[in-house]
């Protein structure tokens, strides 16, 4: 009896890109950007702090992390160590990975908090990412001691390991994802992924809402300035963030909100009034509609507003 099992199509194409091992000092920190790309990270040694979409995350030795493309995200190094790294940037035409991996803005694969789950093979690809830095280092530059070492071209064997190394990886933190065995034979999903320029007009819009967070300009406002209709307006910044306008709006001034109460003396209209509400009882609404408690009862006991003291007659 013959047996044959055939797949149609297995892979698409892989770009690797900007290929890096490096150290960053303590105290040593990046401000917040985003790649056209999607990052992969790599810790060699030490650690390091980074906040994805205002998600707080410390990736320590031996962790690897996918940060989605166009994550707007920020590093820096406040351990006492160095923090010594692995980075690329990659690209994936292949829909069906494409959809997994941008299901959420990062894929943290941690050695502390996946315990037995780690996948040993990730770390063999570290020590092996390292061995291909080192093999491609002339003896030469390594006997000089250089703390900075660039080539511009490995070689064609050392092509194809880096490809395949950093491939492997991908592959080893997409088979922890959920869903990752599911087939995915929807070509149309290219659709659901933002152009260049759709991505650009979010981040403008983005700065416009934060300008505007303490004002009661409306959204129409705002996409009339851009030269868009609400619905553009609302429609590209959906598809690039996962949330509305509105939404962010509302995501910001609950930030702002909390942050103001608990750390502030300001009273609860005087907040209201610097974030942009027409009085009082509209914040009250709407703050507890957003926490569940009216402001006054967020607030630490110890800072509740007190009435001033009136001055005595003179």
């Amino acid at each position: 009896m013959t047996i044959e099992v055939a797949f149609r199509k297995t892979m698409n194409t892989i770009q690797v890109l900007n290929s890096k091992f490096g150290s960053r000092v303590p105290g040593w920190s990046y401000e917040k950007h985003y790649h056209p790309y999607c990052e992969l990270l790599h810790c060699r040694e030490g650690e390091i702090q980074l906040e994805l979409d205002g998600h707080p995350l410390v990736l320590r030795r031996g962790d690897w992390l996918i940060i989605k493309s166009h994550v707007k995200h920020r590093l820096w190094n406040g351990s006492a160590q160095p923090y010594y790294f692995f980075h690329c940037h990659f690209d994936i035409d292949d829909h069906g990975l494409r959809q997994l991996l941008y299901a959420e803005p990062y894929k943290h694969v941690s050695v502390l908090t996946e315990s037995d789950g780690f996948p040993s093979f990730l770390s063999d690809i570290g020590y092996r990412l390292e061995g291909l830095m080192h093999s491609h280092i002339p003896e030469s530059a390594k006997h000089m001691h250089l703390t900075n070492y660039f080539f511009k071209h490995l070689s064609l064997q050392g092509r194809l390991m880096m490809q395949a190394y950093v491939t492997l990886a991908i592959a080893e933190m997409v088979a922890l994802q959920p869903g990752n065995s599911a087939p995915f034979g929807d070509e149309s999903a290219a659709a659901q992924y933002s152009s260049r320029m759709e991505v650009e007009m979010a981040h403008k819009i983005e700065r416009m809402l934060e300008e505007h967070i303490r004002t009661n300009v409306t959204i129409t406002d705002l996409a009339g300035r851009l030269g868009l209709s609400r619905t553009q307006f609302t429609k590209i910044f959906t598809r690039v963030y996962g949330i509305s306008p509105r939404q962010f709006v509302s995501r910001q001034k609950l930030n702002m909100a909390k942050t103001m109460i608990v750390n502030s003396d300001e009273p609860i209209g005087a907040i209201a009034n610097q974030l942009g509400f027409s009085n009082i009882n509209h914040f009250s609404r709407q703050f507890r509609r957003w926490v569940g408690k009216p402001p006054s009862h967020y607030r630490p006991k110890y800072k509740l507003d007190v009435p001033k003291p009136e001055s005595a007659p003179t």
